[in-house]
């Protein structure tokens, strides 16, 4: 017998069902079928199509939500100690947002840089930035100031936040290019910016630009990346899918620096109202990254390869609380078979491996941690 086509509205379907028709869906032979003919109604080629609305989408309506469902949820801490709920961090986010639209007169889509050591307020002015319908650019604070220099001119900044371990580089720069205003939160004036009256979250396209991402430059002058309100949601979900569970108990531990993936990681864990915690000292220190697993629950953070094997041969590792370490998700560099195979061991099924560039962030493919014990473990 002919094959026959399951067609609705003009498109085919192969069924193993024989000949029907009844309206405008119809079974037809092999025969019987042709393809569907181009519209040839006066005018019809020549019509103007209708634009299509752009939709909206700011990242910061996560905050927003988080405040408003969960705002007693700490959402800051510097190591035991919370800085702040998301009642707290929306407020002064929007305030913030508020200033940097009046006071520092930026215009939607104007780009601020973000040169800091990891923070409580990097995530603050990351948040303001979005929520004022600005654009950020954060660039790692152990960059050579030619670096910095460069990155701020090709991103046009108008702005930039420091903090005092830096503030002395990025100073100078103030005036250079369109670099207005540089400032540190560490200062008065920060203070002042957060404490205006809040705005209201700024309407954004999806595909507008949030998040100016410049690769490390080695190979060549450092590039910009554009990451989209879209991209930063659409990492987020498959983080949620694919990396691990998180839930408003949960908790990520800052050990990297926040202008790179771990800042981007924040994101799932503002969307559930969780807590982002950086350490009180301002380098890596896995006496204070395991001491914390005392304090905090379900426990994630990011680790290159060298910090992994750091962590696996430290001394605390054996008395640290493990079963409140729920996932460590390396990448940035290959992982040597055997300091994967150690870790395995001493952490147990906990590690997670993901791949990017800067312009598919971290969830580009992913080793979860089930297929990581079963294939390597």
């Amino acid at each position: 017998p002919a094959k026959s086509y399951w067609t609705i509205s003009g498109t085919a379907m192969l069924t193993p069902l024989g000949r029907w028709a009844s309206g405008r869906s119809s079974f037809l032979t092999e025969r019987d079928w042709q393809p569907p003919r181009p519209a040839t109604c006066a005018g019809a080629r020549n019509r103007p199509r209708k634009k299509r609305a752009s939709a909206k989408m700011n990242i910061a309506q996560l905050l927003a939500n988080a405040a408003r469902s969960k705002g007693e949820n700490g959402a800051l801490s510097i190591g035991p100690r919370q800085v702040a709920t998301y009642t707290m961090l929306a407020r002064q986010v929007s305030g913030l947002a508020t200033s940097l639209r009046t006071k520092l007169d930026l215009q939607l889509g104007d780009r601020v840089g973000i040169v800091m050591t990891n923070t409580p307020e990097y995530i603050e002015v990351l948040f303001a930035v979005w929520w004022a319908g600005l654009i950020a650019v954060p660039i790692n604070a152990r960059l050579h100031f030619r670096e910095i220099s460069y990155i701020l001119q090709s991103a046009n900044a108008k702005a930039c936040f420091t903090n005092k371990e830096i503030e002395d580089v990025v100073g100078p720069l103030q005036g250079k290019g369109e670099l207005k205003f540089v400032i540190s939160v560490d200062a008065a004036e920060y203070r002042t910016l957060t404490k205006a009256d809040g705005m209201p979250l700024s309407p954004t396209a999806s595909e507008a630009p949030g998040w100016l991402f410049y690769t490390s430059g080695t190979t060549g002058r450092p590039k910009g990346a554009t990451l989209t309100h879209r991209n930063l949601m659409m990492m987020l979900l498959a983080y949620l899918a694919d990396i691990t569970y998180v839930n408003e108990k949960s908790t990520i531990i800052h050990a990297a620096p926040l202008s790179h993936g771990t800042g981007l990681m924040a994101l799932p864990y503002v969307a559930k109202a969780a807590q982002n915690v950086v350490l009180e000292n301002r380098s890596l220190d896995h006496d204070e990254v395991l001491g914390l697993l005392g304090t905090y629950s379900s426990v994630t953070m990011y680790h290159t390869p060298t910090m992994v094997k750091r962590l696996v041969n430290h001394p605390a590792l054996a008395s640290a609380k493990l079963e409140n370490l729920d996932t460590v998700f390396y990448g940035g560099s290959p992982m040597y078979l055997a300091d994967l195979h150690q870790a395995i061991q001493r952490l147990g099924p906990r590690l997670a491996q993901m791949w990017a560039q800067a312009e598919t962030p971290n969830t580009g493919t992913v080793l979860d941690k089930r297929l990581t014990e079963k294939e390597v473990g």
